[in-house]
């Protein structure tokens, strides 16, 4: 395994193991969709920010020339969504 690699797995596992604590803590003082709605606006923010840096917005003007159907692409995107971020969320709390 490259280093790189292994730095990566390093950090997500410090991540997903850091982050329960957070989440437990969290918890204790607000209901669960609270807490996914605060968890999805920090992660909108964060990755918008992020998205804007890199230049990584300039995937979205190729979405017009793509071959998958429009269509198919937002509605992956939205049962990735409602599957992970909010049924998968509320789930764990």
């Amino acid at each position: 395994m490259s280093t790189l690699a292994f730095m990566y797995a390093l950090v997500a596992v410090l991540a997903w193991g850091l982050a329960p604590v957070f989440d437990k803590f969290l918890a204790q003082h607000l209901s669960p969709w609270t807490i996914v709605l605060m968890r999805t606006a920090a992660g909108l923010v964060l990755i918008s920010a992020y998205a804007i840096a890199s230049g990584a917005l300039s995937e979205l003007r190729e979405l017009a020339h793509n071959s998958v159907p429009l269509w198919m692409i937002i509605g992956g995107v939205v049962m990735s969504s409602l599957l992970g971020a909010l049924i998968g969320q509320l789930a764990y709390y």
